[in-house]
């Protein structure tokens, strides 16, 4: 018998000792002792390995997220199945105190990383099980948004984790999912779609013209969606349209995802404007601010369910246009013009008919900083760009130029309009990818757009109210 930390006097059974072992392992620095290593498949992720464990250094670690040691208490058991038969309770925040330290997300996974995000997973998975509720329901709970962030992180590492099951399973090991996108980089919100890719190690550069094998199964998108069915995912449905996706909902955290099969652009863009919330520190929660003003007045909306609603802007768009607003007004560096490269690779692009190779080049830009005597821009200072002073029609916003630039009288095709000569349609806002530099807002009409520019102005002037009071 022991005392839990945090809770006072009350007495616990061997098995939540387990769990303080548990939690406490990541706070001493020492090496683990070698142990054989084992991969779950769904269903029973958690409750029995399925086959062994793939053999090289590399594969090992990899697959270190999704594995559970036996408990030294129950031969044969894992710690999620001891609380299972004990039924003790267990408070988030009793796990949240121990596991808050670590970082559940690394862009470059190293052997330490991984035996983090093993720890924290076990955490949480022996958390919901003494609990005996779901992570939405757990989300409904008298939590602090501190908490409820760290649970949602927890579901989302989950989800890729179990999703890495399936897929080796069904396709091999050769194929690795990895997130993207704005939760990656602390732009995100509880609401988000986990976004995948899976990664073809054999296809580190895409598709070249010179590529004449067949292509795996996993290229297939229904077959990929099959496999998903069969393995207990919910509202599976494949969309073949330039970049295929596969969208579901993971039924154990209840989050929607979308996955892509090796489109590495996602991932390199996810990594760029990572670097440019290390160098301007505030621009995660700036991000986070404009998108849920955008998503109150009904501006953040790119793939609207009803047919008949005019599509508007997405994350990603938003997140573009206030980077290029922080460089023009001297509050961002221009990552692409660093001579010290941090990323120096590319990527064959497929869409709007061109068959080309993106250059990914990026770096740190260590030696920029910030204007001394000059204040970072304000929401209020955004919404005036965007609805007074922008002048849609001469310019067009363009990260990896700096800012923004004019725009020509006859658009670039790689801007990914299909119609040619002095006729072709820019759009009626220009938001260029900083790698493809296709336009990311061509769907955008002109109705909405002014939608866009009068909400800015009647937010502007409401804040300005407030102010003067």
């Amino acid at each position: 018998m022991g005392v839990l930390p945090g809770s006072g006097s009350t007495s616990f059974t061997a098995a939540e000792s387990n769990l303080v072992r548990i939690l406490k392992s990541g706070s001493r620095r020492r090496k683990a002792p070698a142990r054989p290593r084992a991969r779950y498949s769904l269903p029973g992720l958690i409750d029995g390995p399925s086959a062994s464990a793939p053999t090289s250094e590399r594969a090992q670690d990899e697959a270190s997220p999704s594995t559970l040691p036996a408990s030294p208490h129950v031969s044969g058991e894992t710690p999620i199945a001891v609380l299972r038969h004990s039924g003790s309770p267990v408070h988030p925040r009793d796990v949240i105190r121990h596991v808050s330290r670590i970082e559940p997300y690394a862009p470059k996974r190293t052997t330490s990383s991984s035996r983090a995000q093993h720890r924290f997973l076990q955490a949480l998975d022996i958390l919901e099980a003494s609990r005996g509720r779901t992570r939405k329901q757990s989300q409904q709970e008298n939590l602090s948004e501190d908490e409820k962030k760290l649970l949602n992180e927890a579901a989302r590492l989950r989800t890729v984790t179990r999703l890495r099951a399936v897929i080796w399973d069904a396709y091999g090991h050769e194929y690795t999912p990895r997130p993207f996108g704005s939760t990656c980089y602390g732009a995100g919100n509880l609401e988000s779609d986990v976004d995948v890719t899976i990664i073809d190690e054999r296809r580190p550069h895409g598709i070249a013209p010179d590529d004449t094998e067949p292509l795996p199964k996993i290229y297939n998108v229904s077959h990929l969606g099959r496999q998903l069915m069969k393995n207990g995912y919910e509202y599976v449905r494949w969309i073949r349209a330039a970049v295929p996706i596969v969208k579901f909902t993971d039924p154990r955290t209840g989050l929607s995802c979308d996955v892509n099969i090796n489109n590495r652009l996602g991932l390199y863009n996810t990594a760029l404007i990572g670097q440019y919330c290390q160098r301007v520190p505030y621009l995660p929660l700036f991000l986070r601010i404009i998108k849920a003003w955008l998503k109150s007045v009904d501006l953040n909306n790119p793939s609207p369910t009803d047919p008949g609603k005019p599509k508007s802007f997405s994350s990603y768009a938003i997140t573009l246009m206030t980077i290029a607003f922080l460089q023009n007004a001297g509050h961002a560096p221009n990552l692409q013009a660093d001579t010290e490269l941090l990323e120096d690779t590319y990527f064959w692009d497929n869409r709007f008919g061109l068959h080309r190779p993106v250059p990914i080049r990026f770096g740190r830009c260590r030696d920029w900083e910030p204007p001394l005597h000059d204040p970072p821009p304000t929401f209020d200072d955004w919404l005036w760009h965007w609805g007074h002073a922008f002048e849609y029609s001469v310019d067009a916003i363009s990260m990896s130029d700096g800012g923004f630039i004019q725009r020509p009288e006859v658009p670039p095709q790689e801007w990914g309009h299909r119609s040619g000569g002095h006729n072709r349609d820019a759009g009626v806002i220009v938001v260029l990818d900083p790698l493809t530099s296709r336009n990311c807002t061509f769907a955008i009409s002109g109705e909405v757009l002014e939608r866009f520019k009068q909400a800015c102005r009647d937010e502007w002037l409401k804040r300005r109210s407030w102010s003067s009071e």
